[in-house]
């Protein structure tokens, strides 16, 4: 039989032991991360099956990540999900998206997205390539030449 002491429970450490280990992240904001990385994967799975790109590059559909100041805990989860071999074509470059404001990019990126989703599921057809025209209404795509 083991000794009570093999079991550990000693409060002190317990902080030794769960370094490196964040705040709870909830079911609801892990499936908005979850949301967002699909999101893009559909977008850089049209893009490149598009033949006429119709003005797009690949930086208009390239993950830019999470803010590391504002959403430090999507950050990390991107990045748990990145070692773990996760959504490979989404979270292939750095992760930190600095400048670009996401907090209010992504959730109007779904939103846009959302009727043509239901479009897709509606049809059965289980095509998840977008149309250039579908990739720009997502993305507010403003063409070359915007300002």
């Amino acid at each position: 039989m083991e000794s009570p002491e093999s079991k550990g429970g000693y409060a002190i450490q317990y902080e030794d032991v769960f370094t490196g280990i964040y705040d709870e992240m909830s079911v609801e904001e892990c499936r908005y991360v979850y949301d967002v990385l699909d999101l893009y994967r559909v977008l850089i799975r049209s893009y490149d099956e598009l033949k006429d790109k119709e003005g797009l590059t690949p930086d208009d559909v390239k993950f830019p990540g999470f803010d590391l100041n504002n959403e430090s805990k999507r950050y990390a989860f991107a990045e748990h999900l990145k070692k773990e071999g996760r959504w490979t074509e989404t979270l292939s470059g750095y992760l930190n998206s600095h400048s670009i404001h996401t907090l209010s990019l992504y959730p109007e990126m779904l939103k846009r997205f959302e009727p043509i989703k239901q479009q897709i599921l509606n049809s059965h057809s289980g095509n998840w390539i977008l149309t250039a025209d579908q990739i720009k209404k997502v993305i507010n795509w403003k063409g070359p030449h915007a300002e």
